[in-house]
């Protein structure tokens, strides 16, 4: 910037160019605050206006062979059928997934027990008295019985 250029950019900021700009960013900051608190309400009303919006065409395509309202249950229908097999089989899926998770947790923690009796050994060599059995038997017990319960 040369002199000139500073000089008008000085020209130009006074008090109601500020006060403006301040009420700008707190309009902008109060808009962010209000969309974060009904985020739940307007993501649940967005994703309702998509449903319908795609739901309407076959409900259209139906009211030429049905009355609308017979069209409309029968699409609800449809559409509660999919999405309730959708959802049972990524439940299963889901489900399934956990036990094998629980099985290798089971399997990792089953295989600390030797380095854990490695360790109680190294440090018995250096003259540590340290009891590490009950370590050995958290390790056993307690992650398998959280999952489970």
């Amino acid at each position: 910037m040369n002199g000139s250029d500073s000089e008008n950019f000085l020209a130009k900021l006074n008090n109601f160019a500020l006060v403006r700009f301040l009420l700008f960013a707190a309009c902008g900051w109060t808009i962010v605050q209000l969309i974060a608190y009904f985020q739940a309400v307007i993501v649940i009303f967005t994703f309702a206006a998509i449903l319908a919006f795609l739901l309407s065409y076959p409900v259209q395509w139906l009211k030429r062979f049905l009355p609308h309202s017979v069209a409309v249950v029968l699409v609800f229908l449809v559409s509660i059928f999919f999405l309730g097999s959708l959802a049972i089989t990524a439940a299963l899926g889901i489900l399934s997934q956990g036990q094998e998770l629980i099985d290798s947790v089971a399997t990792f923690l089953n295989s600390l027990v030797p380095l854990v009796e490695r360790l109680e050994e190294i440090l018995n060599q250096r003259n540590l008295q340290i009891e590490l059995s009950s370590l050995e038997q958290l390790f056993r017990e307690q992650p398998i019985s959280r999952f489970y319960h």
